[in-house]
Parts: structure tokens; C-alpha cells; sequence
């Protein structure tokens, strides 16, 4: 017998791990509710936003890979510098491309860069706790980075920067 997903039953399971976890209720509650509002525009939105994350990172190592070996910039330097250019061109990108905005901003753009900041700070926090916390293979760790980082920074994106009322 299969038993059907829900609304309701997703709410009821954030309930319980709120319970038992130090986690937020109403961040449990977003996570649960986020795949239940997939239509047809935001199902676009997704792809479009993943579209947007590919060609980031292609500019990332096509101009990290250009320093470094043609203008001789040392590699940390070259990786801060292609983060900063990454964040830049996808920030346009995803506000006009993927989030349909009229206009860019100062304030929406300090906001989406917050996120990339919080995006880089996770992918860290993340691999600091699976190599040197749990010893695990430093290709696990990334694994669990790239499904929760591009996910935690599309909710972001899309409910405090790309908003309506943001």
C-alpha cells in the first residue's frame, strides 16, 4: 500500500523534527512546503536559475583558469577575483533572465550578494564538518553542497532579493 504525500503530512513531519531538533519551526515549514508549489512558472524559474548556476560556474573556472595561467595571478587571488565576477554576471543574469525583474539595484544587489556570501560560508561550513569533523572523503562532503547550497540560495533569492516586496 502506498501512502500519498501531502501538505499535511509534510507539516506534520517539520512538526516532529522541530521537536526533536533545535531547528526553527517556520524554516522546517518553509523547506516542507517549498516542492508542494512547484506550477508550471516556477518549474521555469528552476531551470532557468540552473541554467544560470551552469554558466556561473563555467565563468568561474574559464576566468580563474585565464589568470592563473595566462596573466600568471596567483591562484587564491584568481579564485576571490573569479567569485567577485561570478557574483556580478549572475546577479544580472538571474535578475533579469531568471527572476523576470524591470530594474536592478543597489540594494537587491548588496542582498543577492549577501547570499553568495552565505552560498560560499555553507559550502565551507559543510566540507569543514564532513573532512575534518567526520573524516568523511572530501567528494561526499560536495555532494551534500551541491543539493543544499543551490537550494538554500534559490529559496533566499527568491523569497528576500527577487521578491515583489524585497
Amino acid at each position: 500500500m502506498s501512502h500519498r504525500w501531502s501538505r499535511g503530512s509534510g507539516i506534520a513531519l517539520a512538526r516532529a523534527i522541530v521537536k526533536r531538533t533545535s531547528l526553527q519551526e517556520k524554516t522546517i515549514v518553509a523547506l516542507v512546503r517549498f516542492p508542494m508549489h512547484l506550477d508550471k512558472a516556477r518549474i521555469q524559474q528552476l531551470l532557468k536559475y540552473g541554467v544560470t548556476g551552469v554558466f556561473g560556474s563555467v565563468l568561474y573556472f574559464a576566468v580563474l583558469l585565464t589568470l592563473v595561467e595566462v596573466c600568471a595571478v596567483r591562484p587564491l587571488v584568481a579564485s576571490a577575483l573569479s567569485f567577485v565576477c561570478t557574483v556580478v554576471t549572475s546577479y544580472f543574469i538571474n535578475c533579469f533572465w531568471t527572476f523576470n525583474s524591470t530594474s536592478a539595484s543597489s540594494r537587491q544587489f548588496v542582498k543577492y550578494s549577501m547570499v553568495s556570501v552565505f552560498g560560499l560560508l555553507l559550502t565551507t561550513l559543510i566540507t569543514y564538518v564532513g573532512v575534518d569533523l567526520m573524516q568523511a572523503w572530501y567528494v561526499y562532503s560536495q555532494v551534500v553542497v551541491v543539493v543544499v547550497v543551490p537550494i538554500s540560495n534559490y529559496l533566499l533569492n527568491s523569497k528576500w532579493v527577487f521578491s515583489s516586496a524585497a
